[in-house]
């Protein structure tokens, strides 16, 4: 090819680089800014505290990411869009182990984008019309893990007074010493937690000196079967909300009726006389 046979091909190069460069102008990113989630419920169905981590994000139907809340990502779309946001948890305490949360529905809206837009969202969920709560338990007043099975007396559930309360008047409260060191409370009612294909979540909020387990006791036509005590919580100086998905041993124990189960043992490697379990908005809930 010839210098003077260069020229257009060169000419034409510089068009099509300075209208690319005129296009990346012209599609500057907006953006979306999420601070916080919130949860709105219905008086049968508990408080609407969470721990909801994440937002997964669809745009046009089209799947953006998910994103650790508080967040703020940069997006370019052309005119109105349908955004929908997805909550997220990390499952059994594992903060490695992200899945959506099942039991609510999308926050859904339009919305029309402007370059170098800022859009703040503060999603609200509810849950899904269907979702069921064999156990929702807040200790507010009575409280029902009485049923005694380590055969100490001074072992047990009480109610802890505003003082300790994580929210409202009461919440669970468990002490063990060197003197009364076990305790194993069953809930006083057995409910009914049907075989699903959905996730089956016992979810809490608790802090703790010391390891707890919690899980189920599973029933067949009435009497006791076994013992799905299959949840291990590790200690927390804070308040936290923990969610443990009991889908694969409920499903597989095939029981008729559960009750809720708490045990745990007095550590002795840890420098406190007094050892202390508290938790509240206790719920096993399922679509």
């Amino acid at each position: 090819m010839t210098k003077k046979n260069l020229e257009p091909f060169f000419i034409l190069l510089i068009f099509i680089i300075f209208n690319s460069c005129k296009k990346e102008e012209l599609s500057l990113p907006s953006y979306i800014h999420v601070p916080e989630i919130k949860l709105s419920t219905l008086a049968s169905q508990g408080s609407a505290r969470h721990n909801f981590k994440d937002i997964w994000i669809f745009i046009d139907g089209f799947y953006i990411g998910a994103y650790e809340v508080p967040f703020t990502i940069p997006v370019v779309t052309d005119g109105e869009s349908e955004i929908e946001m997805f909550i997220g948890i990390r499952v059994n305490g594992i903060l490695t182990h992200p899945r959506r949360y099942s039991n609510c529905d999308a926050y859904k809206f339009k919305y029309k984008f402007i370059d170098k837009d800022t859009l703040t969202v503060i999603p609200q969920y509810t849950y899904v019309s269907q979702v069921m709560l064999p156990f929702n338990e807040n200790f507010e007043s009575l409280h029902y893990f009485n049923e005694d099975r380590d055969g100490d007396l001074n072992t047990k559930m009480v109610n802890s007074g505003s003082q300790d309360a994580f929210e409202g008047t009461n919440s669970g409260l468990i002490e063990l010493t060197s003197v009364n060191p076990f305790i194993e409370t069953w809930y006083d009612f057995d409910r009914k937690i049907p075989i699903s294909t959905d996730p089956i979540y016992l979810e809490f909020h608790y802090k703790s000196d010391i390891p707890f387990s919690i899980g189920f006791i599973s029933f067949k036509g009435g009497f006791f079967d076994q013992k799905l005590i299959n949840a291990t919580v590790l200690p927390k100086s804070e308040w936290t909300r923990v969610y443990f998905d009991f889908r694969e041993i409920l499903n597989s124990s095939e029981a008729t009726s559960y009750k809720l189960a708490i045990t745990s043992t007095f550590a002795n490697n840890i420098d406190l006389p007094k050892q202390r379990i508290l938790i509240d908005n206790l719920k096993v809930i399922h679509r």
